[in-house]
């Protein structure tokens, strides 16, 4: 299906993935304008896009988009879509190359998207990645808000480097712990014998979490989603690296994990969650040392670790800082509902 459309280019029309010409002319693409004006932004690479295609489990749930001008690749979108009690969901990722912004062509690609996959009612939703001091200003931004897009919730992409890493690590882990609790970790699937309580877990992670104004219903963790989620993360050639926190009578009272990649040399620092009842404890700093140490040691050639975290979570952004996390921009969510 093609669209015609008036603004410089011609049509916007679905990309097969699976043709690797087509997946590398995207990435040209979403390279050039994900990173454009932004200091050491995390964007996929095209091993990582192979990937990451090559293993999913329902690929009729994720379309690519292309705006094309006289054959030549100038914006695209990828739409991930899912459907939860009625409501359709819409996570919308648009980029178009610098030189041809402000044309209409962003707008073109999100009303294709919008005319071929929406339904009501629905929630898309979509990321922003202003440098500080832009985040009213910042072309995303703008370009959202104009769709019709709210702002619900920001966050801070931060950055740790392997050598601000090395150097700030000191004693073990361990000794920062209240008495009688224990740190383990593993690598890769998740053991079967904690396999219900990290699915509670990860479930409590995502109802807890601050997410401000957004309406997007929380993910809740089954053990077969753990199970799916951790052969998901092998077949793409990533590996999860796990650090939990064991109360006196041998529960999980929180746990937080990282990613590495085969195609990346910057992991990716994801969950961390503190059980309610064991917060006020000190066991944040302890348990996330202990899961930097865990990749230090397996992981030789990584460069930096990025993360996300609330700037309102005191918290936890006290305990990036004092591993020696620097901020690198903001990192806004973006909603729309219909």
């Amino acid at each position: 299906m093609t669209a015609e459309i008036n603004s410089p280019i011609t049509t916007v029309t679905p990309l097969d993935f699976s043709r690797d010409e087509v997946l590398a002319d995207y990435h040209r693409v979403l390279k050039a304008s994900a990173s454009h004006g932004r200091n050491n932004p995390s964007v996929w690479t095209l091993d990582g896009l192979r990937s990451y295609f090559g293993s999913l489990v329902d690929p009729d749930a994720t379309k690519l988009y292309g705006a094309y001008l006289d054959g030549e690749l100038l914006g695209v979108a990828s739409a991930e879509i899912s459907e939860e009690d009625g409501l359709k969901n819409l996570e919308l990722n648009i980029e178009v190359l610098p030189d041809y912004r402000r044309q209409g062509i962003g707008s073109a690609i999100y009303r294709h998207c919008a005319d071929e996959l929406l339904s009501t009612p629905y929630l898309i939703s979509g990321e922003a990645y202003p440098p500080f001091g832009q985040a009213k200003t910042w072309p995303g931004h703008l370009f959202a808000q104009s769709l019709g897009f709210s702002l619900v919730h920001e966050e801070e992409h931060m950055q740790l480097t392997r050598e601000a890493l090395q150097d700030g690590l000191g004693s073990s882990p361990a000794s920062g712990l209240p008495e009688g609790f224990n740190l383990i970790s593993w690598q890769g699937a998740t053991p079967a014998e904690y396999l219900e309580e990290f699915a509670q877990l990860r479930t409590n992670m995502e109802v807890d979490v601050p997410t401000g104004q957004s309406v997007k219903a929380p993910k809740v963790w089954s053990v077969q989603e753990v199970r799916s989620h951790d052969q998901r993360v092998s077949a793409r050639g990533n590996c999860q690296w796990v650090s939990a926190v064991q109360a006196p009578d041998g529960a999980l009272a929180g746990y937080t994990l990282i990613y590495s990649s085969s195609d990346s040399t910057e992991l990716e620092q994801d969950d961390t969650y503190i059980l309610r009842k064991y917060r006020g404890l000190g066991l944040g700093l302890p348990l996330k040392l202990h899961s930097h140490w865990h990749v230090l040691e397996g992981v030789s050639n990584f460069s930096a670790v990025t993360s996300w975290v609330d700037a309102e979570n005191l918290a936890m952004y006290a305990v990036n800082r004092a591993l020696g996390y620097q901020g690198l921009e903001l990192c806004q969510m973006l909603e729309k509902q219909g």
